[in-house]
């Protein structure tokens, strides 16, 4: 996938278009140091602009850092019989500037009312 951002240039005023590197995976729980070193040496490998984690399994209690990147993170609730999985965390390579919105509340009643393509569109070019 190839997003491309205006991304203001250090000496000018000037903006000018580069491409953005984003990996999106499935971690499939990131709570074991072995999986954490495992998406460290992808990090260092590919360098992502963002990296979009699914299915992290981690909840308020674990602290996971990653240096040269800011983290969002949706945890899920404690572990239960009802709660297999969950969770997924967004992270943001440094200096690229960010804001983060709490849409949760507004988008489980949305989603309740299957209202969903009123109030959001989602594009994606493929370069594949």
């Amino acid at each position: 996938m190839e997003l491309f951002a205006n991304v203001e240039e250090s000496n000018t005023s000037r903006l000018t278009k580069r491409s953005l590197k984003v990996i999106a995976i499935n971690v499939n729980s990131i709570i074991a140091n072995q999986k954490r070193a495992n998406l460290l040496k992808l990090i260092n490998k590919e360098s992502p602009d963002f990296l979009l984690l699914s299915e992290t399994k981690i909840n308020k209690t674990h602290k996971i850092e990653y240096k040269n990147y800011n983290i969002v993170r949706t945890d899920r609730p404690i572990a239960s019989a009802n709660s297999a999985g969950g969770g997924t965390a967004i992270l943001i390579k440094k200096p690229i500037k960010y804001k983060e919105i709490v849409i949760y509340p507004l988008f489980k009643k949305i989603l309740w009312k299957k209202q969903l393509s009123k109030y959001a569109s989602i594009k994606m070019k493929n370069s594949l």
